[in-house]
């Protein structure tokens, strides 16, 4: 004789609450900006009829980078939490002081690192009483990080940028953690997934070394962007739906098959990175995505606006194929980010 199903838990967050079959929408609140507005962040919970894992999706950490903002909405006009089996923690924009001025960082502190810098080694630096980044990750590690059993932090470019790759850095120390975390990274879908990042190890203190030391598995797709988002956009955000219900039927949350345009990933170890100069100008890519740049080869040449001549050339640092990531306005101002190489490429069936 079967046995019926299990009903869910109750998901509480903080003052949030939601019980099995419903979807709930508030803020967890932290300080007050000096003019006494209140600096919060947006959660929505979609509880799961009866039991199952957690998963946790965050968008805009740094506030201007949208596209993952764009693709939570899709998933939460779509998605009934009756039809799943486990919970669903959607967090739109983790730093709405960012987002509200079009920019990286919270606009009440200004911390470089934002957020996801304020975690701080389990976490010396995320304080109930510091600053508002501070106070946010705060809420991270002690409301949010608790009820995850994966994490997808979404990134993605501006609207002069176009990275489009996941990133899943390779921890030797974490190995278990870290074939988790591949996994959910070729479920979401995009082709190239990068184990190294041409920044060096992961430094101490961030969401994936948080994420690393508590057994959770964490991805960072970054979804596109760019100044013909207009044409593109709605291809990216509905990419970016379809990879979080991936992952989501990866976990069992949701119920059907997961849906791939592709048989094969792209795994990379990025080596080395191009920015521009001290010197702002027109940028001219000399090379295309995927094409071999040799070490010394000029990638880019930077114009000056005014007389149309040759002010700075920007050369690889290293030999490397250049990688879905970098700039694609052609005006550019001092020391932007310009492009990543990779000096191999590792191609790997999704049916291994």
């Amino acid at each position: 004789m079967p046995t019926a199903p299990r009903k869910g838990r109750i998901m509480q967050i903080g003052t949030l609450s939601a019980k099995p079959g419903e979807k709930v929408f508030g803020f967890l609140e932290t300080s007050r900006t000096m003019s006494q507005l209140p600096v919060h962040m947006p959660v929505n919970i979609l509880c799961g009829r009866e039991d199952g894992p957690t998963l946790l999706v965050l968008a805009a950490v740094h506030g201007a980078e949208i596209v993952g903002s764009l693709g939570i909405g899709k998933i939460l006009r779509e998605v009934d939490p009756n039809e799943l089996k486990g919970t669903l923690i959607l967090v739109p924009v983790a730093n709405t002081a960012g987002f509200e001025f079009f920019r990286r960082t919270n606009a009440w502190d200004d911390h470089d690192q934002g957020m996801s810098g304020m975690i701080g080694g389990e976490a010396p630096n995320a304080s109930p009483d510091g600053t508002p980044s501070q106070q946010l990750a705060w809420l991270y590690l002690n409301e949010l990080l608790p009820q995850a059993d994966a994490v997808i932090d979404i990134h993605s470019g501006r609207g002069t940028s176009y990275p489009f790759y996941t990133i899943c850095t390779y921890d030797p120390d974490h190995e278990e953690v870290y074939q988790r975390s591949l996994e959910l990274a070729k479920a979401f879908g995009l082709r190239e997934i990068w184990r190294s990042t041409p920044w060096g190890p992961q430094k101490p203190g961030g969401f994936k070394d948080v994420c690393n030391r508590r057994g959770i598995p964490y991805i960072l797709p970054e979804m596109g962007g760019g100044p013909n988002f207009l044409n593109q956009g709605h291809h990216l955000v509905d990419l970016c739906a379809q990879g979080i219900k991936n992952v989501m039927k990866k976990m069992g949350i949701m119920a059907g098959e997961i849906c791939l345009d592709h048989d094969s990933v792209d795994l990379v170890d990025a080596t080395h990175t191009m920015s521009t100069g001290i010197r702002a100008g027109f940028l001219e890519l000399q090379f295309d995505r995927g094409e071999f740049v040799k070490k010394g080869e000029i990638y880019a040449k930077i114009y000056h606006p005014y007389t149309g001549e040759l002010i700075d050339e920007i050369r690889a640092p290293g030999d490397g194929y250049v990688l879905n990531a970098g700039q694609v306005w052609p005006a550019v101002g001092q020391h932007v980010w310009l492009a990543a190489l990779s000096d191999k490429i590792e191609r790997v069936s999704l049916d291994d």
